[in-house]
């Protein structure tokens, strides 16, 4: 699994990139997001959210809430890796004595810090969902819930 720091660096260089951050220079960063194996990152500006996946990019044109705080993602602050907050969420999952092979995973601000927001999919159909602080390593929030409790 490739590092979002690494994967960012990457689209950094990239021409899409450049084009996108000449036109919207003020675009900041607000979420990577893991998804088959490749990272999305989402930029925010002017209430709208452009994603950029597999070096192609999209604009949401939905808005965001505009009471929302929208604070910079800066991915040189994260000092726990993606494997070691995984390796959390999977020594957490343990205690419930189930196992998973679904995830999802998105680096993003929570309440002004950098989270790792992990949703695993077990295998006796419950999901798990772990904020763990990507400063420090400290869980933040968590939850675990059969899946037949969500409401449709």
């Amino acid at each position: 699994m490739q590092d979002p720091i690494k994967s960012y660096e990457e689209l950094l260089v990239s021409d899409r990139y450049n084009d996108f951050i000449k036109k919207d220079p003020n675009a900041i960063l607000i979420a990577c997001f893991l998804t088959n194996g490749e990272w999305q990152f989402d930029f925010y500006s002017e209430g709208k959210v452009t994603i950029f996946r597999n070096n192609k990019l999209e604009i949401k044109d939905e808005i965001l809430n505009p009471q929302m705080v929208i604070v910079k993602l800066d991915l040189k602050k994260i000092k726990i890796k993606i494997e070691k907050a995984i390796e959390i969420a999977r020594e957490k999952l343990k205690i419930h004595k189930d196992e998973t092979d679904k995830r999802i995973v998105l680096l993003q601000n929570f309440k002004e810090k950098p989270v790792w927001n992990i949703t695993l999919l077990t295998k006796n159909m419950n999901i798990m969902n772990l904020k763990i602080n990507a400063l420090n390593g400290d869980i933040i929030g968590e939850s675990f819930e059969s899946i037949f409790k969500l409401k449709v």
